[in-house]
């Protein structure tokens, strides 16, 4: 899976599970500031990504992006490690 489709995931993602336009969310844009977002929501938002990915995330990897790109790097990076 390349970078650049586990970014479209997690805009799909957030998109879907915050009920948001794509356009919504920039690369730099903090996620709990994101329209309709609190931490159940988010919490969401990672769940639906590990089953999508098959992986987990650490705790810390799941406080640790404040911003759509930080998810996002996560995402990879946890990918690569698979």
């Amino acid at each position: 899976m390349t970078r650049d489709e586990i970014c479209q995931m997690v805009r799909d993602v957030l998109t879907q599970q915050l009920r948001l336009a794509p356009e919504e969310i920039r690369p730099d844009g903090i996620l709990h500031e994101l329209p309709g977002a609190d931490s159940i929501r988010l919490l969401q938002v990672i769940t639906q990504l590990e089953q999508n990915l098959g992986l987990e995330f650490s705790d810390k990897e799941i406080f640790e992006p404040h911003t759509f790109e930080g998810l996002v790097t996560i995402a990879w990076t946890r990918v690569g490690r698979k």
